[in-house]
């Protein structure tokens, strides 16, 4: 009787204990432990039981917001009957809120951005090394292929080259391929645009003013045309004009020009004639900017042969290594034969590279 007086007494003190002590750890083999944490840190938790003070490895315990998610999903199995325990744990760990996705997701993003800005400086580290110094480089192109009633291909491909020495002279090269078709409903195809050239301009500043003399050589054939060879040499002279802050610059210049052609049904290899160029180019947007360009000449000896040529340009810098350009193209030419294609007009939308 006294012993089964004493076990009564003893389980009711740990029965009252156990109602004092409302922390429960859970152990990584599932077995759980309640008391009240005195102390937590990183590495150790100190937990106070009925049977005095337990220090715990941090490792060996499972972290209280999965262990709380883990106690819900058994109360959620118990209400439920027609979900098994694993699965209230499931849909309770996705109902727990957690921070452990973001901050999964964090170090992925940002390694796709330390993956990118490598990736960028060893391009940069590319272009250095094998740019000679001063010199800039640029690779243009563009692909059209529209369908309507009639069928258009058109391929447009350049390469681009500057040099600048100092503040008072600087050198640009330009080599080109257009080519463009067309086929009706019938079936009949054209081809509306075939040529290829080089063009070179030398600008020297007096003084390092805003005046200066410019020499533009270009050489074209244009098998549309008729045009086998054609040489123009322009010798300028000009000025240079700049606004905003010297984000839009503008050139203006005239001089005489001397053009070769060797054409089909051109007798009068050589014209002399008088020029007038204009070109502008304004950064309007740290990451766009606008180009335009005109030039007219018209012979010397007959003032009814002329011709004009007038581009404009919106480029968009999206990246160091990428260029979106939209340009317009649009020339007039009856210098050479009169029975000779005259104007070309063209839209493109192309990608640009520039090494520099």
């Amino acid at each position: 009787m006294k012993n089964s007086i004493k076990i009564i007494g003893i389980s009711t003190l740990l029965a009252c204990a156990g109602l004092s002590f409302a922390d429960t750890v859970v152990f990584q083999n599932g077995d759980k432990l309640t008391g009240q944490i005195v102390s937590k840190t990183e590495t150790e938790v100190v937990l106070k039981t009925a049977f005095g003070e337990l220090k715990i490895p941090a490792t060996a315990l499972v972290p209280q917001a999965e262990a709380k998610a883990a106690e819900n999903a058994e109360d959620i199995a118990v209400a439920t009957s027609g979900n098994t325990a694993e699965k209230a744990k499931a849909n309770a760990a996705e109902a727990a809120p957690s921070t452990a996705p973001a901050a999964a997701q964090e170090p992925a993003d940002k390694s796709i951005m330390e993956h990118f800005d490598s990736w960028m400086d060893d391009y940069r580290k590319f272009v250095h090394e094998n740019v000679p110094e001063g010199w800039e480089f640029k690779i243009s192109g563009a692909i059209e292929r529209r369908k309507t009633t009639s069928s258009t291909n058109s391929y447009t491909f350049a390469f681009e080259a500057k040099k600048k020495w100092g503040e008072s002279d600087e050198f640009y090269a330009k080599a080109f391929y257009d080519f463009a078709s067309e086929k009706n409903e019938i079936g009949h195809e054209s081809t509306t645009t075939d040529k290829y050239g080089v063009i070179t301009n030398y600008k020297h500043y007096f003084d390092e003013s805003p005046w200066f003399f410019s020499n533009t050589l270009t050489y074209q054939v244009d098998f549309v045309k008729g045009i086998r060879d054609q040489i123009d040499e322009i010798a300028g002279f000009g000025r240079q004009f700049k606004f905003l802050d010297d984000t839009l610059v503008i050139n203006l210049s005239v001089g005489p020009a001397l053009r070769y052609i060797n054409a089909k049904g051109f007798d009068d290899h050589f014209v002399p004639m008088g020029t007038f160029i204009q070109d502008l180019a304004w950064n309007f947007h740290k990451y766009m900017r606008f180009e335009e360009s005109f030039y007219a000449g018209v012979s010397l000896t007959n003032v009814h042969n002329y011709n004009y040529i007038v581009t404009l340009g919106l480029v968009f810098d999206v990246t160091d290594v990428l260029d979106i350009a939209l340009r317009y193209y649009y020339s007039y030419d009856c210098v050479n034969a009169s029975t000779a294609q005259k104007s070309e007009e063209r839209i493109t939308l192309g990608f640009e590279i520039p090494f520099k």
